[in-house]
């Protein structure tokens, strides 16, 4: 293992702005380096002035063995003394080369078999109903076959997710009936997905770091507003005095799910009854980590201070009732309302009210998760990305109204051919549009 020190420099695996970015920015205001590895295509190309590189690796799905090989490369010439994971893929990247990268530097995330039991959320239910934590009715299945044998049990609206966090291109789907629901499982080559009943209520994260089975330091945050929103990103929250029964309720869990390091077990909390049920555990840096760095509870830099032998000065209190948003998020949020997308649950939100309420979450005096005096570029590109986002989806939404049925249908088609064949397609498009009659159509009809 290399000699720890603070001007050896950390490696973030992932490169989503709002979780890379606010580890960077915190190891790099004590001096300590980092760089950011992306292996997902879609993933930014991150600049910031406190990161000191950004290397582009191979797609792990399309090719892992050039991914893997490019990754000890870099670990072994860089010379890190820390890999964190910044995303469920990269915590299952890390998990997978657990063994390999383990002699070379500190790997942030417990050995593979505890990560495994956070990535399946099947086997993090069944942990916490163990624990007698209440927990959503949760079905798993992989087709219609499946779906039919159990379709007398299911409560609608439902709740579709991977069953393995990381290991699907969609986060969660919203169904209001059976056919709904039968049809997308037919459509979609999904695999193995998890049902879940839809629980009303607010989301509450209780963020804990845990190092030898005891709490090093913790967070509370309440979702006001979620993207979409019917339930899923924090876009706006405000911190929270920690909940005794909720933070019990997650020692027990993690502590049965023998974790160790950072953690943000998520739960549905109804107000009304004051009942509440266990969403998900993320075991790892969650998307809105620069929300506890700036109520003053430095969770990335408490855990570089375990991995380096270091006791942690964790405050006694933090900054209950500061508030947090993440704007491009919030523009994600405005636009799943104004452009209601199938698998939208409850009544339309009024879209005047929306914005009118948006009015004060933009206030000056709430914190925004990547906004920095310092370091103002990767903000702007986020907010430029989302936007460009939402353009698309205005054009999008104008030209389904105007444009013909029939040329949706020659759009769809040529969606689908092979880059080799559309040219061709789209010429005879054309001069069928014009009445220009091809040379072979001319000659039948001479």
């Amino acid at each position: 293992m290399i000699k720890n020190t603070r001007s050896q420099a950390v490696l973030i695996l992932g490169a989503s702005p709002r979780v890379s970015l606010a580890i960077a920015r915190t190891l790099n205001r004590r001096g300590i380096p980092v760089e950011i590895a992306s292996f997902q295509p879609e993933d930014p190309s991150l600049r910031s002035r406190a990161v000191r590189a950004f290397h582009r690796l191979p797609e792990r799905r399309k090719n892992p063995e050039a991914f893997t090989a490019a990754l000890l490369a870099l670990v072994r010439e860089g010379r890190f003394d820390l890999i964190l994971p910044a995303g469920d893929p990269q915590l299952a990247a890390l998990a997978d080369l657990y063994d390999e990268l383990s002699p070379l530097l500190h790997v942030g995330c417990p050995p593979p078999l505890c990560v495994e039991r956070v990535l399946n959320k099947s086997l993090t239910l069944e942990t916490a109903e163990r624990c007698g934590i209440r927990v959503p009715f949760t079905r798993t299945i992989t087709n219609v076959a499946d779906l039919d044998s159990i379709a007398g049990q299911l409560r609608f609206p439902v709740v579709v997710k991977p069953e393995k966090r990381g290991s699907a291109a969609f986060r969660v789907f919203y169904f209001n009936t059976l056919p709904e629901l039968s049809a997308a499982l037919a459509r979609n080559k999904w695999g193995s997905v998890l049902l879940q009943e839809y629980c009303p209520g607010v989301g509450v994260g209780v963020e804990i770091l845990i190092h030898n089975g005891e709490c090093v330091a913790k967070f509370q945050h309440r979702r006001l507003k979620e993207a979409p929103a019917t339930g899923g990103v924090a876009v706006l929250a405000i911190a929270e005095e920690p909940d005794p029964e909720l933070v019990r309720s997650s020692m027990e869990l993690l502590r049965a799910l023998e974790w160790e390091g950072v953690a943000m077990v998520e739960f549905r909390v109804d107000r009304k009854t004051g009942s509440s049920a266990l969403m998900e555990v993320n075991g790892r840096f969650w998307g809105s980590v620069s929300f506890p760095i700036a109520a003053g509870v430095d969770f990335p830099f408490y855990y570089w201070q375990l991995f380096h032998g270091e006791q942690p000065a964790v405050p006694v209190r933090y900054s209950v009732g500061m508030r947090w948003r993440w704007s491009p998020g919030y523009l994600d949020r405005m636009q799943s309302i104004v452009f209601r997308t199938a698998g939208s649950l409850g009544p339309r939100p009024s879209v005047s009210r929306e914005l009118l309420r948006a009015i004060p979450d933009f206030s000056p005096l709430i914190k925004e998760a990547l906004w920095s005096w310092s370091d103002p570029f990767p903000f702007f590109a986020e907010v430029s990305s989302m936007l460009r986002s939402v353009l698309g989806s205005v054009l999008k939404s104008a030209f389904r109204r105007i444009a013909p049925r029939k040329l949706m249908v020659y759009l769809q088609i040529y969606s689908r051919l092979d880059p080799q064949s559309r040219p061709a397609y789209a010429s005879l498009r054309i001069r069928g549009a014009l009445g220009i009659k091809s040379q072979m159509n001319a000659g039948r009809g001479k």
